[in-house]
């Protein structure tokens, strides 16, 4: 555990993430189209030795990074949100900055990669703030028909 500000970041492992779970999809269903389903979130239990999962708290969950390792030395940033009350105050940075500085330290990731829409001009601005870059498109990736952009952020 970490502490930061009044925020606390925590590493979930298994034992952990069942009562954070209703709160991770109910982040997930507010903020990222289309959200995983229930099932999907159930199967991430059940391999959870395959992913890591942070969240941020303050009283109340604020947001989660969920990263798949399976092809490690790279971590793939699957989904990173904060709960909409609490955009564009920081907490989104301090996630990702703290669960980044996780697996590079413990995990001995090398980079992390990410996909994200070309629409979501406010996403990409904050991941090439934070030093990820655009290496690919891919076209039509999305459900909805729209592209999206390959980001890598090298960590060593």
């Amino acid at each position: 555990m970490k502490f930061t500000g009044s925020s606390r970041f925590l590493r979930l492992n298994s034992e952990l993430i069942k009562p954070y779970l209703r709160g991770i999809q109910s982040i997930d269903a507010e903020q990222i189209k289309p959200p995983w389903s229930e099932r999907s979130w159930q199967e991430l239990t059940e391999a959870y030795d395959q992913y890591e999962l942070f969240i941020l708290e303050d009283n109340e969950l604020m947001g989660f990074a969920l990263y798949s390792l399976h092809n490690s030395p790279q971590a793939h940033l699957l989904k990173i949100a904060i709960c909409h009350s609490k955009k564009g105050q920081g907490y989104g940075l301090e996630l990702l900055t703290l669960s980044q500085k996780y697996l590079i330290e413990n995990k001995e990731i090398e980079d992390i990669y990410l996909e994200v829409s070309h629409k979501n001009t406010r996403a990409i601005k904050f991941y090439k703030e934070f030093g990820f870059h655009e290496i690919h498109c891919k076209k039509q990736f999305y459900s909805d028909g729209c592209d999206a952009l390959i980001m890598q952020l090298k960590a060593k």
